[in-house]
């Protein structure tokens, strides 16, 4: 029998990326994560809408820039990133993401300029004029080896701020849309719980362990 004295080990499974295997490409932010403004910052609307798995809301930056931090509940490895447009980029084409840096954290409050340049990209005016609506950017692929949990996400307007976004109340100079950031890559398991643990009486153990 097992007495209070005896020691029963538990094996909780070692985080190896090299062999994570995610639920497929995309890295669901809805599901995984959530998307944050930088503190301080105003003169934005919820980057909510931007992680939210819909394209029927959307994020809106009057500061020139995007500024969204992405805090995932485990560590990832961001291999391409895409956006889908506005409901209404089509009517105002200078709101469209022309480039954008995305940056690695230790930690979600780490400043953006202490963070690590994981990839830049951009798209150019002829693939940003042919996005519908509401329609997927051209995809971007990079190469990246290193994990990170927490992300921080530049962006560039295609041009200067259009009517609406520099009268009153914005008087933006630049301002930038999109309703979904999507990313893709690898991820970690989750964290495990801990369930059972038995013993027999010929002195084997068992050890279940919750997802």
């Amino acid at each position: 029998l097992v007495t209070l004295m005896q020691a029963i080990p538990v094996v909780f499974p070692k985080l190896d990326l090299s062999k994570a295997v995610a639920a497929g490409p995309s890295i669901s932010l809805s599901a995984l994560g959530s998307c944050v403004l930088d503190a301080g910052l105003s003169n934005v609307s919820s980057p909510a809408g931007a992680c939210d798995g819909s394209t029927t809301t959307k994020f809106i930056s009057f500061t020139g820039s995007s500024n969204i931090r992405i805090n995932l509940d485990r560590l990832a490895i961001v291999t391409d990133l895409t956006f889908s447009g506005g409901d209404d980029d089509v009517s105002y084409p200078n709101r469209r993401v022309a480039s954008y840096t995305l940056k690695g954290c230790p930690a979600s409050s780490t400043a953006s300029s202490a963070c690590t340049t994981i990839n830049s990209g951009s798209w150019t005016s002829t693939e940003l004029n042919a996005i519908a609506n509401g329609g997927g950017y051209p995809t971007k692929s990079f190469s990246n080896s290193t994990a990170y949990q927490f992300y921080y996400l530049e962006t560039i307007p295609f041009g200067q701020a259009d009517a609406p976004c520099a009268s009153t109340p914005y008087f933006a100079t630049y301002c930038t849309q999109f309703s979904e950031v999507l990313i893709f890559g690898k991820t970690a398991p989750g964290a495990p719980t801990l369930g059972t643990v038995t013993a027999s009486t010929t002195g084997g153990r068992t050890v279940t362990l919750g997802d």
